[in-house]
């Protein structure tokens, strides 16, 4: 299953969910979750609806 059909509907409409936010008191748990595996966004395109994420 492509990862798009699971993705919240805000992850498609605002570039800022994919934002690599670190405040320990952000409620973006997906940026909580990336970043803690070692990964950073690094370019986002919601139109072509791709992310490329890089190691820290």
């Amino acid at each position: 299953m492509p990862l798009t059909r699971m993705m919240r509907s805000s992850a498609h409409k605002y570039r800022e969910w994919w934002a690599n936010e670190k405040s320990a008191d952000t409620s973006h748990v997906q940026a909580k979750a990336w970043i803690a595996a070692g990964w950073l966004t690094d370019e986002v395109s919601l139109a072509e609806e791709h992310v490329v994420f890089v190691r820290q």
